[in-house]
């Protein structure tokens, strides 16, 4: 097959565009369309390369064929996995958690699989700690059909070019379909029987190709043959610019159409027709030809050389990252792809074979011992538990900074007198009470639970409008002009959803949406004004929410937690509540008894060590300082009203995997579901 500098910077564009998305440089959000276009490339050159040998030889050696592909593909991508194996310590607890699986998967060519059924998606890119290997998912897709298709090529041309052709056509017609009919994003986004169409119109692309253009004689044709590609070529760059993760109609069928504007792009640079000579230039070409590494090391690249890390603005950053890029991709290729591919080393099949066995078994011991454990913050212990249940805040911070927790194994009760426990429940779940009151069972003696019940349904924490309900604040207060609160539980649930709902759904102009919006901010204002004024009193809070988890108000609580490192979590069950109560309420019985001056039958506040002498300024008021500071650098939002500084970030509905945006105007920007 004659060798084509137009498809090398066909290659070199594709890349470019991939590493610009990965960049968040904002005229390329639809750079993760220069995957398809790989797709529909590498379709198009394997087809070609099989049907040149049977054509030449009247057969196809699968084996010289495999040999050849991973050659071509193992070593370097091996090299990558160790580099990012060896590189575990400076990857976050997160990364450091799933990074092993991520390896494994990887070097099984079965990484598109892990990812597609993550609880997480590939719209989380940008806004989560990502794996350092998360590109690896097309390499797995690409891999798994070299291993398919020369064999459904080698059985179908035994009947002839023509069957092949009718085979490409049934699986194509079936990718298609599967992608029409799955629902799920990531598993159209990820899934090898999804993404085959791309590669098979390729396939087509060669097939077709090979019998030669019929129409390249016709004058008319003549005259007008570079304008299909012009077309595609400016269609393709117009998504590349505008398309993004979020549109539907990427999942649906997009894909697919993205891979027919590919297949007429290469058919034009394989007739050497517009906008051939557009590609085939020195920069793109070179780009091209260095693309296979280029994509495998920039992301862990990129990811390692950050601005909190480097210092760099965006632009020094951006420069610094493909320098990097590029240097990385030069030295792998000169000292190990080009010497395997073109069999200096090693030198036999029988030596190949053995290399690689080493470098899986590399790999596989990299991510299961090379790999450091992860070391979770208190933040990215709520990330990590999801559903499972209660998060201590203060579990992960140094110990001469907190008080001294017991921890469950010693939280029996203990001898002394017992201790009153007063609970403050502020909110409209009336089962919180019930649950915060069954904390003290029968056989606890070492304290007791008193419930200071201020549940009102009809005043709903979701807004601050309603004539007869006072603030969360001032109903606090209210309770602690009764006695002294030793922890509050802020109980929210189905009557949030039930006054946001309407409220959003009525939403039908921009000033109806801006007022929306202000509600929800002076709403979550007044819920941080309540756990402002709870660590002022050195007072535990616990949120606690029966509400629907894709529901708007229950997305405020996960992100008041978030804000607030001393809220103690979101608790979702009332037995866990109630564990909760009981445990902290036990743990302050054993930091009371036998203090001196301790008063029978009260706790005493803790002192916390902070390395100086004892102190009464607690971890808890650290904190609090920390978030009004974040508090006083809030921004103003477009829609004209002030954000609580909480960092936007992406949300999965675990059940559709439908990424739900939190669109950030600034480094605080709160969501008020207005974006610029």
């Amino acid at each position: 097959m004659k060798h084509s500098g137009g498809l090398d910077g066909l290659r070199g564009l594709a890349v470019l565009v991939v590493v610009l998305f990965h960049a968040q440089v904002p005229v390329a959000g639809g750079g993760f369309l220069g995957v398809s276009l790989f797709f529909t490339l590498s379709g198009f050159l394997i087809t070609s390369l099989l049907l040149v040998e049977f054509e030449a030889s009247g057969a196809i050696s699968l084996r010289h064929f495999y040999v050849r592909r991973a050659r071509r593909l193992l070593p370097v991508a091996y090299l990558c996995l160790l580099l990012v194996a060896l590189a575990g310590v400076w990857w976050s607890a997160g990364q450091r958690a799933d990074l092993p699986g991520d390896l494994i998967a990887s070097v099984a060519n079965v990484a598109n699989w892990r990812f597609a059924l993550a609880p997480t998606n590939y719209a989380d890119l940008f806004d989560t700690a990502p794996s350092p290997i998360a590109h690896f998912w097309s390499l797995a897709i690409e891999e798994q059909i070299y291993l398919i298709l020369p064999v459904v090529a080698v059985v179908a041309l035994r009947r002839g070019r023509r069957t092949l052709g009718w085979v490409t056509a049934v699986l194509l017609s079936a990718s298609t379909a599967a992608t029409l009919l799955t629902s799920d994003r990531d598993l159209v986004y990820n899934g090898t029987h999804t993404r085959a169409a791309e590669l098979l119109i390729g396939v087509a692309l060669a097939l077709y190709l090979r019998r030669g253009d019929r129409m390249l004689g016709h004058e008319v044709w003549r005259r007008v043959r570079w304008v299909p590609g012009a077309a595609a070529g400016a269609i393709f760059v117009a998504l590349v610019a505008l398309a993004s993760l979020d549109q539907e109609w990427i999942y649906r069928g997009g894909l697919v159409a993205v891979a027919i504007l590919s297949a007429v792009l290469i058919a034009a640079v394989v007739s050497e027709q517009f906008p051939n000579r557009l590609l085939d230039v020195r920069p793109l070409v070179a780009l091209g030809r260095l693309s296979y590494g280029i994509y495998l090391f920039h992301w862990p690249i990129f990811l390692l050389l950050d601005s909190e890390r480097t210092g760099l603005g965006p632009v020094a950053l951006f420069a610094l990252r493909c320098v990097a890029t590029v240097a990385v991709a030069v030295a792998s290729a000169h000292l190990l792809e080009q010497p395997v591919r073109r069999g200096r080393v090693p030198r036999t099949t029988r030596r190949f074979v053995g290399a690689t066995a080493a470098g899986v078994l590399a790999v596989v011991t990299a991510a299961l011992v090379v790999v450091p454990q992860p070391g979770y913050t208190p933040t990215e212990q709520l990330l990590s538990r999801g559903d499972a249940g209660v998060v201590d805040f203060r579990a992960a911070e140094p110990a001469n900074l907190r008080p001294e927790v017991p921890s469950a194994a010693s939280m029996s009760p203990v001898a002394g007198p017992p201790i009153l426990f007063r609970v403050a429940v502020i909110g409209s779940e009336p089962d919180a009470v019930a649950a915060v009151a069954s904390a003290a069972t029968a056989d606890a003696e070492d304290f007791i639970v008193e419930v200071l019940d201020d549940i009102r349904p009809e005043c709903p924490l979701s807004t601050t409008v309603i004539v007869d309900c006072p603030t969360p604040a001032e109903r606090l207060r209210a309770l602690q002009a009764r006695g002294e609160v030793d922890a509050v539980v802020i109980a929210a649930g189905p009557v949030e959803d039930a006054d946001l709902e309407p409220r959003s759904a009525a939403v039908d102009s921009g000033s109806a949406m801006a007022a929306f919006a202000a509600s929800q901010v002076a709403a979550s204002s007044a819920l941080e004004a309540l756990v402002t004024d709870a660590a002022d009193a050195d007072v535990d809070v616990v949120l606690y929410s029966t509400g629907k988890r894709s529901a708007a108000f229950d997305e405020q609580l996960v992100e008041l937690a978030f804000a607030t490192p001393f809220v103690r979590s979101v608790i979702r069950t009332e037995t866990e509540l109630s564990s909760a109560v009981r445990a902290w309420a036990r743990a302050d019985h054993r930091s009371s008894s036998g203090r001196p001056g301790r008063a029978v039958g009260r706790r005493q506040r803790m002192p916390a060590r902070s390395g100086r002498g004892d102190t009464h300024i607690t971890r808890r008021s650290m904190d609090l300082g920390r978030m009004r500071a974040v508090r006083d650098e809030a921004s103003t939002h477009p829609c004209g009203v002030r954000s609580a500084g909480v960092v936007g970030r992406v949300r999965t509905d675990r059940a559709r995997r439908a990424p739900i945006r939190r669109r950030s105007d600034g480094p605080d920007c709160h969501r008020c579901g207005i974006s610029r």
